[in-house]
């Protein structure tokens, strides 16, 4: 082990090889490399080089952090080790763990986190430093006793002890392992899970750095992939005594199954066994295969997928395999987006990001390697085919010859249109008697199998169906009846019941005219627990008219207290009336449970009251769509356009108009400004029939759908300013000039006319909103702010550059007075400002403004903020016009690499930003690096 050792001259060199027991106390550093071109590296310090590259203060630091503590010497991966030496690295990265292990201090400087003061709440930078992404860093943190953790700037942010709270929200690793529990205590499973999201610069690296935290050593071959390696990692554990880790690698990384292997699943072999034949995407090497299981809903078609799933990942490791439901369109893309986080696709959560394409493409490529698609409940063929709203999912299905898809289905239609070959449609038929009898008894135990006769009576009765044998153990465990008297409850339905829970669940594959088993054991169970737990009724109920994937808890009606809404689903799921997701307060409802439900409420005639309740219920819990909550409210979405499908009844008409409000508004955030634009316009039909067209809701809706017009990506302004128009007119009429709807209505106009570039236009009504809006509400009001700003862009666009500038300031002036020096939109007219004073030629006065709102800016909104890179870069385009070009270079940069990481490569706002960096490299002479920025932007034009 060779130690860096800062001498008296203030010199850094390296020691001589040091025995083990020969080493002295010493400080170690943890980071992130940089360039590599700016790392210090051992030659450098050989020869005495280097001082003028990044890296260096980070030698620095840790040797005055050191000498601090009373260490003389310390290490640092990238110089003390000779990586040109094949043999002297291997023997380090084996020996690493226990490095950072016998350090006396760990310093963990985090480059990209800033800390003003040590009173400052930096938990969520801290959370999001790219310390935590990478898999070397994992040891780094385990290993040592005491690390320290440093920002930037060398400032103490705390010790592995103190925040110990945040390092396991931010790796997932136990409290008890950061603070040096034996990692024996943990599985193997366990720790290489902590792996999970981290990454490395060679591949191989991946698995290497988990050798001292599995306490494996064995030599490193760079070249031989990230799988090879962990396929020998494996082999090295497993010749332990007592060690049998079978851990297939894709297990670990690209195994996407919303749902746990079932314990009491049995039979189906014959079917399984041929699906484990035909699925693995090499048994075809020429074509992308298809199969599909087809069969009635309720005979466990799932079921075998999921135990195929399983089966699969724990047979062909090197294969990725993915589940989708497509019970509606949100479903299907949450899915798809789950899948595109899961493998690294680049602006997989831009709001306006076509996540379909972008999935279908990854896994389209070669380069996805061997993956398996499990498409679940594919059984609406309008929805895959065609003929709703949007494209049809199928175009979005991949196509990789090292691919394999399987669907699972009930509609005939869709197996036909799928084209798959005879040979691969699995024609799923209920169970044969010898598995239905070893279901059951492993649902209800030997105890109630001793009359043979009765178990087979009632299996027959049960037409063998899954489902149907699941809903009646329950219902037999939950009430402690024999099997036989079950059977006689069943049989003592009436007809009428046994028509009634018929309906709907005769498949096309299947003989017409046959009554669905399943609902009669419905029936039974549905009739008990509405007798005996009415609120887990009302859940049954209310969630039949939500999506059947996925439904949230928030979403349900709200119970007495806490345990009876806990003991109403615990109830639904005992009968299998709904299926716990693997987050606890998600679960989903069986398409025959959600079908007999309805039309039993129909029967009931409680339909339409059951219905009015559900889209009050939901328009009041969907959550205000914001940027900020997206997660929250793309969960609730789906169930919102299954309530919105309903349009029989006379249900709450206001209600109905707010729910389609909300989702049009999330359709907008989504960047989908067509289907929200649909929604308007139903709310529109609506509220002009129910309110008339004066009312104003009817014209808020119709101002809200100018808006959406206008954020169309074709630029809709003239349908946009017909019904701002009409809204101006209808406003003036009813509530007169001076209406503070009124004066909106005139501000939104004239933002029509801007985007129409009919500048003297939006000017003139902007002079004469702002006339109005001072005198009915007041220079301060923040409506009247908007309206100034809007009229400095105004003059702005027309270059009056003078007299925007004006506006800005006053606008600034009581931005700063009534809302605050920090607050967004006061932000917002200092960069208004900055730029105003900039195309006058003011760029010094432009560039203290631009500083000023760039410290604040990071400080308010964050470094990755877009008004933060915005700012950034205005500064730079300043720095740029006063000649000040390695400054403005410095500034551009940052606002670039920022700008991809955040928008990638093709947004706009980042081409724009490659275009100034070309520019700023260009003029200082820089032509070549010039050259390669520039072509980055025309390559993604």
């Amino acid at each position: 082990m060779r130690l860096l050792k800062l001498q008296t001259n203030g010199q850094v060199c390296l020691t001589k090889d040091i025995r083990d027991d020969m080493v002295p106390p010493y400080a170690i550093l943890s980071h992130t490399w940089g360039a590599d071109d700016q790392e210090i590296i051992f030659q450098d310090i050989n020869d005495n080089v280097g001082k003028q590259k990044n890296g260096y203060r980070k030698i620095k630091f840790c040797a005055q952090q050191a000498l601090s503590d009373g260490l003389t010497h310390f290490w640092v991966d990238t110089c003390c080790i000779d990586k040109s030496n094949s043999t002297e690295l291997s023997e380090a990265i084996n020996s690493m763990f226990r490095w950072y292990q016998n350090a006396t201090k760990c310093y963990v400087f985090l480059s990209d986190v800033h800390v003003d003061s040590l009173h400052l709440d930096f938990g969520a930078a801290f959370r999001c430093c790219r310390w935590f992404t990478r898999g070397w860093t994992l040891q780094e943190l385990i290993a040592p006793s005491s690390v320290e953790f440093f920002s930037c700037h060398g400032q103490r942010i705390g010790d592995k002890k103190s925040l110990s709270g945040l390092l396991h929200e931010a790796t997932g690793i136990p409290v008890r392992a950061l603070q040096m529990a034996s990692l024996s205590e943990f599985s193997v499973h366990e720790r290489v899970a902590w792996m999970r999201g981290r990454n490395t610069t060679r591949p191989e690296d991946r698995v290497y750095s988990l050798l001292g935290i599995l306490n494996v050593y064995m030599p490193l071959i760079y070249g031989e992939g990230e799988q090879h390696a962990f396929i020998r990692l494996q082999e090295e554990i497993n010749k332990r005594p007592d060690t049998h880790w079978n851990f297939p690698y894709d297990r670990v990384f690209n195994f996407v199954v919303p749902f746990g292997r079932k314990e009491d699943f049995v039979g189906r072999e014959a079917i399984i066994t041929r699906l484990l034949e035909k699925l693995p995407p090499l048994v075809q090497k020429d074509d992308c295969q298809r199969i599909v299981i087809e069969g009635l809903g309720g005979v466990g078609k799932t079921q075998i997928a999921l135990e195929a799933a399983y089966r699969l990942r724990d047979r062909f490791p090197g294969c990725a395999i993915f589940w989708v439901p497509l019970v509606n369109r949100a479903m299907f893309e949450n899915a798809y987006r789950d899948i595109g986080r899961v493998l690294g696709i680049q602006r997989i959560d831009e709001s306006k990001a076509d996540i379909k394409a972008l999935v279908k493409a990854r896994l389209s490529h070669d380069y996805a390697g061997s993956w398996i698609l499990i498409i679940d409940n594919a059984d609406d063929v309008d929805l895959l085919f065609g003929n709703t709203n949007g494209p049809p999912l199928h175009d979005f299905i991949p196509f990789s010859r090292r691919g394999s898809i399987l669907f699972t289905t009930r509609n005939h239609e869709v197996t036909t249109r799928l084209d798959t070959q005879p040979s691969n449609t699995f024609w799923l038929h209920e169970m044969g008697h010898a598995e239905a009898t070893d279901m059951l008894q492993k649902c209800l135990g030997r105890d109630h199998l001793h009359d043979a006769e009765g178990a087979k009576r009632l299996l027959d009765f049960l037409a063998y169906l899954p489902l149907a044998i699941k809903q009646a153990s329950s219902y037999i465990i939950r009430t402690g009846i024999t099997l036989s008297r079950y059977l006689e409850l069943c049989q003592s339905s009436s007809k009428v019941q046994a028509r009634l829970l018929s309906q709907g669940f005769h498949d096309r594959g299947r003989y017409g005219g046959v009554a669905n088993p399943v609902a009669t054991t419905w029936l039974v169970s549905f009739t008990h627990i509405a007798r005996d737990y009415p609120l887990a009724a009302q859940y049954l109920k209310f969630s039949s008219f939500l999506a059947e994937k996925d439904i949230p808890m928030e979403l349900l009606p709200t119970g007495e207290d806490p345990l009876a809404e806990i003991e109403a689903i615990g109830i639904l799921k005992a009968y299998a009336f709904i299926l716990q997701r693997e987050k606890p307060d998600r679960f989903d409802m069986h398409r025959l449970v959600r079908l007999a439900m309805r039309n039993w409420l129909r029967e009931q005639n409680q339909h339409e009251v059951q219905l009015t309740e559900v889209v009050q219920l939901v328009s009041q819990k969907f959550p205000s769509p914001q940027y900020e909550n997206r997660e929250l409210w793309t969960g609730f979405l789906p169930h919102a356009q299954a309530v919105l499908e309903f349009e029989d009844g006379r249900i709450d008409i206001e209600a109905r108009c707010s729910l389609l409000q909300t989702v049009g508004e999330s359709y907008r955030l989504l960047g989908k400004y067509n289907e929200g634009a649909k929604l308007y316009r139903q709310t529109l039909e609506l509220r002009r029939k129910n309110l008339g067209r004066l009312h104003p809701s009817t014209l808020a809706t119709i101002n809200n759908l100018a808006k959406i017009l206008i954020l169309d990506s074709q630029g809709n302004y003239e349908e946009a300013k017909c019904l701002l128009q009409q809204v101006l007119e209808m406003r003036e009429h009813v509530l007169g000039k001076m209406h503070a709807d009124t004066l909106t209505s005139m501000n939104n106009l004239a933002l029509v006319f801007h985007g129409q570039r009919r500048y003297c236009d939006a000017e003139d009504l902007y002079w004469k909103t702002l006339g109005l809006k001072e005198k009915v509400l007041g220079q301060e009001h923040p409506d009247n702010l908007r309206t100034m700003n809007n009229l400095a862009v105004a003059l702005y666009s027309q270059k009056k550059f003078g007299e925007a500038e004006k506006i800005y300031q006053q606008t600034l002036t009581i931005k700063i007075k009534v809302l605050g020096q920090d607050h967004p939109l006061t932000l917002i007219s200092f960069n208004n400002l900055a730029l105003a004073l900039g195309e006058q030629g003011r760029h010094k006065e432009a560039e203290r403004i631009h500083r000023q709102h760039l410290r604040v800016a990071e400080r308010v909104l964050g470094q990755e903020h877009l008004g933060t890179l915005d700012s950034m870069g205005n500064l730079g385009v300043a720095l740029f016009a006063q000649e000040k070009f390695q400054e403005a270079e410095k500034a551009l940069t940052e606002e670039m690499t920022l700008k991809v990481k955040v928008l990638g490569y093709d947004h706009p706002s980042t081409l724009k930003s490659i275009k100034n960096l070309a520019g700023a490299l260009k003029i200082q002479g820089k032509h070549e690096e010039a050259r390669r920025v520039g072509a980055k932007a025309t390559a993604n034009m």
